[in-house]
């Protein structure tokens, strides 16, 4: 207990003393991050789940002696599983459990349908408009980001009416 009180106390230090900052140094940018502040909390935390999935997979693939697909069906599984906790929890601020399996089964949809349409349109990019293979794959992610974010925010995590009063 002692540790949550320890981390929220240093989380809201740093959250004070970002936004002193940015107000100080960088008014504009404070003002379009804070119009924006959930979409920019869904990308970090997409992101730290993204970085969890690799290092799992180097660890289970390089240290578990995994086969590298086996791995990475794992590594997948972990981060798919750590984003919709972070984007339940800490993105759209939804601490509802009675919805949770429901919830986690669209989030769950919307991560298979982005893993097939991922290297759809990075092919696309790549073998029809000409372009370089990680610009493709950057563009691509931004793409499904965006696509996932509207789904999940109007959809997946959408508060009801009587929890939106």
């Amino acid at each position: 207990m002692l540790f949550i009180k320890i981390r929220c106390a240093m989380y809201n230090h740093f959250k004070t003393n970002a936004k002193l900052f940015c107000e100080k140094y960088a008014p504009l940018l404070w003002i379009y991050a804070m119009r924006h502040k959930v979409f920019i909390k869904y990308i970090i935390a997409g992101g730290t789940a993204a970085v969890i999935n690799l290092s799992c997979l180097y660890l289970f693939t390089e240290y578990a002696n995994l086969l590298y697909v086996y791995s990475s069906m794992i590594s997948y599984s972990i981060g798919v599983l750590l984003a919709f906790m972070l984007q339940k929890f800490w993105t759209f601020r939804d601490g509802d459990l009675s919805r949770l399996r429901r919830q986690f089964t669209l989030y769950a949809i919307v991560a298979v349908v982005n893993f097939f349409l991922n290297p759809i349109i990075l092919a696309f990019l790549v073998e029809l408009v000409g372009w370089w293979y990680m610009v493709s794959q950057t563009i691509t992610l931004f793409i499904l980001a965006v696509i996932s974010f509207v789904i999940n925010k109007t959809v997946t995590f959408r508060k009801s009416n009587d929890q939106a009063e």
